[in-house]
């Protein structure tokens, strides 16, 4: 009962007549509760692209191998809260990758995984990190080139 009333709070004003709460005063993402089913789950919205880039829940990072001499297999999962951003987890990934021994040669990511601490804190020094640039959008701009890993001495 608890958690139905914390969606109330959050997304309601009380008052005569109650009424809806603007979206510049609900919570931050983070903590907005959207859902009394699933009190885990949270908003999220990737490049503003409205609407299908909007969603409750989580956010799914699936890594595949993909060798062109074998299959191609799914090596890694991992499930983050909704408004975390992809680049948290590459750090982790390679870890768990690692430790299992199917560290690749090289990691290629979405331009999203990518960030100057991802690169500093690599756990494998020999494993790359590349972003593969995104599909030209409507506007015919594409998301941003290929990046290597700076070379460690």
């Amino acid at each position: 009962m608890q958690t139905v009333w914390r969606c109330w709070l959050q997304q309601f004003n009380a008052g005569d007549p109650l009424r809806w709460r603007a979206a510049e005063d609900l919570p931050p993402a983070p903590l907005l509760l959207t859902t009394p089913y699933d009190p885990e789950a949270r908003y999220s919205r990737k490049r503003a692209r409205a609407p299908a880039g909007q969603w409750v829940g989580y956010t799914v990072h699936l890594t595949e191998s993909c060798d062109e001499a074998g299959p191609h297999r799914i090596t890694d999962v991992v499930t983050t809260p909704a408004p975390a951003p992809d680049n948290t987890v590459t750090g982790e990934i390679q870890g768990r990758l690692a430790a299992r021994g199917l560290a690749p040669r090289e990691h290629l990511v979405d331009a999203g995984y990518v960030a100057a601490a991802t690169w500093s804190a690599a756990r494998r020094p020999t494993t790359a990190i590349s972003s593969v640039p995104r599909a030209r959008n409507a506007a015919g701009r594409r998301g941003p080139t290929r990046a290597s890993r700076p070379p460690t001495s």
